[in-house]
């Protein structure tokens, strides 16, 4: 979660913030685990491959023109284990932080492109667009 070092003078106030952090960070970590669990019934929801990450940022809108299919993979690549296939929750974090750069470039501070990435990926769950459903026909057959 983006944590604020600034104080805004009242307790209520900054209790509401970190709840609200705490949620995002929850919804965060949802989003992980269910792109990871998507389409593999033995996956644990902890470790995300290259294919189902770029899935995510296709389907949550970081890719566009700004961050390319490209660009997701060396970011993946720059992130994960050596001789490792795939990447655990704090290398997913790094590379949103590393994207938000290239996919909001007019925030001000890097903190405003680190929330408004989370803010695009929080809460999101993996959708079927695009595949193909086989159909059954009847065929009648004539002499």
């Amino acid at each position: 979660a983006v944590v604020s070092t600034q104080s805004t003078g009242s307790f209520n106030t900054l209790q509401h913030y970190y709840i609200l952090n705490l949620t995002e960070a929850m919804e965060l970590e949802n989003t992980f685990a269910a792109f990871s669990k998507f389409g593999d019934t033995k996956s644990t929801g902890k470790e995300l491959d290259n294919k189902k990450f770029s899935k995510l940022c296709k389907e949550t809108g970081i890719t566009g023109k700004l961050v390319t299919s490209t660009d997701i993979d060396i970011c993946f690549s720059k992130y994960k284990p050596k001789g490792g296939r795939t990447i655990m929750m704090k290398e997913f974090e790094e590379c949103l932080d590393e994207l938000s750069k290239k996919r909001f470039p007019k925030k001000e501070s890097h903190d405003d492109q680190k929330a408004a990435i989370r803010n695009l990926v929080a809460g999101k769950t993996p959708g079927t667009k695009g595949t193909t459903k086989s159909i059954k026909k009847r065929v009648a057959l004539i002499d």
